[in-house]
């Protein structure tokens, strides 16, 4: 169900990028339109309400007729008249003349012609006897307006291909994001269940017993001590068959946040069985010196200080179940410890546990809601009560 949930909450926010995304775009795509409407239709040319094609095209029959009548002195100067004079005349025809300079570059009679003109525009090449002296270029407002669209047409498409290719790959980007984010998501997530309890949120067995392992061997490299602290919730399945196994999860979630809350960043702590919990107590480098130079009995001092702190809290806090009722819990609790310099009976992480265990069920076998451990020395077990 929460699988479900997680993608349906993924598919809904992969939905709003994209709409948001959408009209944006739109909204960019349609501004720029506006103004490239705007700009082209300055540039397009009105077609007169007189206009008619048949008779434009009998009348650029006619200038070419009066071009070949009008100018028989073929200079420049009579072609720049001939063009001028009739440029004033016909309002939806337009005329020009293309001719070639001595060094062989082409110029035009109208310099400020565009070149969308003389694209549109119908050839008449000039020749006087055998000599060709260049082309007379006339076109109609429709030819040339067609001509422009069709650059124009050509443009949108253009935009429409450029917009189309950043939003899809704004939406690939997008769309690659979120499923990176949401494979990181799940891998995280695998991570943290395979290594935390779903119900208190601490370590599990496997990992504490693969965790305990790799600090054994650190401790023992390094020279420092470590401490293992078992610790089991008394007649926890008393309370489970009085108050019902609600009850006992939330009793197990408040004792694991207890003990949570009374140890050091350093530390670690883990669900180790059904109402049973382990923490593990590493001492910093600077620190381990200065243990390491007392005697074993000093090195009891910290992690006992820190079991007596979790079961005093412990004793002191009323848990609040569903329906209101109080109940009080009491631990017992199996230290074993290790000292890399002195006498030692752990060699191995099974080892460790096993002494803290012996510990664990000293304390219960001896009226519970205590604190047991090995005096290393003496080799005898040490119960602490208050």
């Amino acid at each position: 169900m929460k699988h479900i949930v997680q993608t349906v909450l993924f598919l809904i926010k992969l939905l709003f990028y994209v709409a948001t995304l959408t009209a944006i775009s739109l909204f960019l795509f349609n501004i720029l339109l506006t103004k490239l409407n705007n700009t082209m239709y300055k540039y397009f040319i009105k077609i007169p309400s007189a206009y008619n094609e048949e008779i434009a095209a009998r009348k650029a029959e006619s200038i070419y007729q009066s071009f070949r009548e009008e100018v028989t002195e073929p200079t420049l100067e009579n072609i720049k008249i001939f063009v001028k004079k009739y440029n004033n005349i016909i309002e939806f025809l337009t005329i020009n003349f293309l001719y070639p300079e001595p060094d062989g570059t082409m110029k035009m009679v109208v310099e400020s012609a565009n070149y969308a003109d003389v694209l549109a525009a119908k050839d008449y090449p000039i020749k006087y006897g055998s000599r060709a002296i260049g082309t007379l270029l006339i076109y109609d407002v429709k030819t040339k307006y067609e001509h422009a669209k069709k650059e124009y047409d050509q443009f949108l498409l253009y935009i429409r291909i450029t917009f189309g290719s950043v939003v899809g790959l704004l939406f690939f980007l997008i769309f690659f994001r979120e499923v990176s984010l949401k494979i990181k998501e799940q891998k995280q997530l695998a991570e943290y269940s395979a290594t935390h309890d779903g119900l208190t949120g601490l370590y599990t067995h496997k990992y504490i017993k693969d965790c305990l392992s790799k600090i054994l061997q650190k401790a023992c490299k390094e020279k420092h001590p470590l401490s293992i602290i078992m610790c089991d919730i008394d007649f926890f399945k008393r309370v489970n068959d009085t108050y019902g196994h609600l009850a006992g999860d939330i009793i197990l979630k408040t004792v694991a946040e207890i003990i949570s809350n009374n140890i050091r960043s350093s530390d670690i702590v883990a669900r180790y069985g059904g109402e049973e919990f382990a923490v593990i107590l590493t001492y910093p480098r600077k620190k381990s010196g200065t243990l390491l130079q007392k005697n074993t009995m000093a090195l009891l001092e910290e992690p006992l200080e820190v079991a007596k702190r979790i079961k005093k809290s412990i004793e002191n806090n009323s848990i609040t179940l569903l329906d209101g009722k109080m109940v009080n819990v009491t631990l017992s609790m199996g230290l074993s410890f290790l000292n890399c310099l002195g006498p030692s009976p752990v060699h191995t992480s099974e080892e460790f546990i096993k002494e803290a265990d012996t510990a664990l069920y000293y304390s219960k076998e001896h009226g519970r809601n205590a604190i047991s451990y090995k005096n290393l020395e003496t080799e005898e077990m040490i119960l602490i009560k208050d």
